[in-house]
């Protein structure tokens, strides 16, 4: 595990406080305000148009769920990355604190669990909010069906300059695999 060897303690202390201050304190305040704005559109300002009461409701219960969503964002990213900065806060200011196997193996979890904290987001979006399910559901299922090869060159291709063109092998049709020949007598049929 690489460290930095500085002479004195203020310089370590002092970096220890800037690197809390970057890489936690202000994204918290920039993630807080501009969920904050967020969160007030969504639910203070009122929604445009002739609402029926039924439809008010649903409404306000997407409401509910986005800000959840949100405010468990903010909560996660907090409890990822806090323990990891504190840790190095506590370290820095700390001159009888030896190091050993065990903090280093402590701080490197520490370090993994603070770079978890992005890949969370898609999983929180994806229990979260119904319609992003649906589409990445959709989409999975998409490439699941749709697998793509080469067709063989036959004198259609090569009459076209030769090109390969690609299919998917789940809708392949007869027409598409038989030769022009072929195509020409199934047709007549």
């Amino acid at each position: 595990m690489c460290s930095v060897k500085h002479s004195s303690i203020t310089t370590v202390t002092y970096l220890s406080r800037l690197t809390f201050c970057v890489l936690f304190v202000l994204p918290t305040v920039v993630l807080t305000l501009a969920y904050g704005v967020i969160i007030y559109r969504l639910w203070i300002k009122p929604s445009v148009g002739v609402a029926v009461i039924s439809a008010e409701g649903m409404r306000n219960r997407y409401k509910k769920k986005a800000i959840k969503m949100l405010v468990l964002v903010v909560v996660l990213f907090l409890a990822c990355w806090s323990p990891l900065l504190v840790y190095d806060l506590v370290a820095s200011e700390d001159i009888n604190l030896k190091p050993s196997h065990t903090l280093m193996d402590l701080r490197f979890y520490l370090q993994c669990l603070a770079l978890s904290s992005t890949a969370y987001n898609p999983i929180i979006y994806a229990f979260m909010n119904q319609k992003f399910r649906k589409t990445f559901l959709a989409l999975l299922m998409k490439h699941r069906r749709m697998r793509v090869a080469p067709m063989a060159t036959d004198k259609v291709n090569n009459a076209q300059g030769g090109q390969l063109s690609c299919l998917k092998l789940g809708n392949v049709s007869s027409r598409m695999t038989d030769s022009p020949l072929q195509q020409t007598k199934s047709s007549k049929l």
